[in-house]
């Protein structure tokens, strides 16, 4: 347990605050790719991970690399992603 936890400065989230905060950072770019198309994005919360946001998106973590690649233009290392860094859901 984290040292905040155990001072009560923080609780563990439940499932619907969970839900609601992955809700919160996906939203649907008005940017367009081609064809036309709308592209998805994600908007980095608070404890994201890779991992954290593909189990998410796609039901299944493993798939984080996808994610990563498809923002290989914006993210150099996958372990350092940024709080409000947005983005692209492939």
């Amino acid at each position: 347990m984290c040292p905040e936890m155990q001072k009560g400065g923080l609780r563990p989230e439940t499932d619907k605050e969970k839900e609601r905060g992955i809700d919160a950072g996906l939203s649907d770019s008005l940017s367009r790719r081609k064809g036309g198309a709308k592209q998805k994005t994600y908007t980095v919360q608070p404890g994201d991970t890779m991992q954290k946001i593909a189990q998410a998106v796609y039901g299944d973590g493993s798939r984080w690399k996808e994610i990563f690649e498809a923002n290989r233009d914006t993210i150099s290392d996958p372990n350092l992603i940024q709080v409000g860094q947005e983005l692209v859901i492939p």
